[in-house]
């Protein structure tokens, strides 16, 4: 099984869960951070250590995707590390 690290603005919440539902439904072993990575925890190591346990990067690319910082962040990471990529478009809100 591949593990997919998941990438999605917060704003496009709902799209995200219908997505890792059918993920789940394939059992496909997938890493997204729902609640919020705690504050006493260091943001971009949690990022980062989801990333580099992923063979995939699975991007749901919208217009907040794009122009949320943290999210370009992740995709940068990504690409440092080789991961294989796979956007996936959003149906906007």
């Amino acid at each position: 099984m591949a593990r997919i690290f998941v990438s999605y603005s917060r704003k496009n919440i709902d799209f995200c869960k219908r997505l890792t539902d059918e993920l789940q439904k394939r059992d496909l072993d997938f890493w997204v951070d729902w609640e919020g990575i705690p504050p006493t925890v260091d943001w971009l190591k949690e990022i980062e250590k989801g990333v580099e346990e992923a063979d995939t990067f699975l991007a749901i690319v919208s217009t907040d995707w794009i122009s949320s910082r943290n999210c370009i962040i992740e995709l940068e990471y990504a690409v440092k590390n080789g991961k294989r990529l796979i956007p996936v478009v959003s149906p906007e809100p």
